[in-house]
């Protein structure tokens, strides 16, 4: 699963998103924040980290979510690289479309509020 990690840090900048902290230890989930330089929301990815024996280190994670919202989620498919690559997209798609509205909502606060 190190090649999914890879692929999901290189499509997050790919969209000017960098991994601004990362959590790595032993705890479940384990997190990486998310910046973006016009973006002023932190977000974060929480991968799914524990099997049925124990708690397992990022790159054999098997999938990741947005913690702000868990519907944007990843499956880390094993078997079809062209699925995988599917999957990926769509889920950048995803997340930079909730970013955008997130930004969006915050824009309008603050013009209401002038």
């Amino acid at each position: 699963m190190k090649k999914h990690i890879t692929d999901l840090r290189n499509a997050l900048y790919n969209h000017d998103l960098t991994v601004a902290s990362e959590d790595d230890s032993p705890a479940f989930p384990a997190m990486w924040t998310l910046s973006h330089p016009y973006f002023t929301l932190p977000m974060t990815i929480a991968f799914y980290n524990v099997n049925d024996i124990r708690i397992v280190p990022l790159h054999e994670s098997f999938g990741c979510y947005l913690m702000e919202q868990p519907e944007i989620s990843l499956y880390f498919t094993k078997t079809n690289r062209h699925s995988w690559q599917r999957d990926l997209a769509v889920f950048i798609q995803t997340l930079m479309q909730y970013i955008h509205s997130i930004e969006a909502e915050r824009d309008k606060a603050i013009q209401r509020d002038i």
